[in-house]
């Protein structure tokens, strides 16, 4: 998708609402790192909107809205993973008209074409 633009997905678990499920699915667009102390690592931010979807099996219930998501990530040079950090609100319409806030902490990990 190029350097600025990125496609993500995600599936899993809620942590502590036993018998919930999930997945997202994100396009995002990638701004210009700014310059950290340390040469050999970049942070860019993050911005942009995709969906979620989620199940709650135990009250037999299914949220399905739209989202905006925004992060910043810490880049190694020479290292196909990242260390990223995000936030994401979710309007759900499916189900009852609510919403939810989510964040993660985490490694990606870049497959890298041979």
């Amino acid at each position: 998708m190029g350097d600025l633009a990125a496609a993500q997905f995600s599936a899993g678990a809620a942590l502590g609402r036993p018998g919930t499920l999930g997945a997202t699915a994100d396009y995002t667009l990638v701004f210009k790192p700014f310059a950290p102390s340390i040469e050999d690592y970049s942070v860019p931010l993050y911005l942009g909107v995709g969906f979620k979807a989620e199940v709650d099996t135990l009250n037999e219930r299914s949220f399905v809205g739209p989202r905006v998501v925004g992060g910043a990530t810490v880049i190694a040079a020479e290292l196909p993973v990242e260390l990223y950090l995000e936030v994401a609100p979710t309007f759900y319409f499916l189900e009852s008209l609510s919403w939810a806030v989510d964040g993660q902490i985490g490694l990606r990990y870049y497959f890298q074409a041979s």
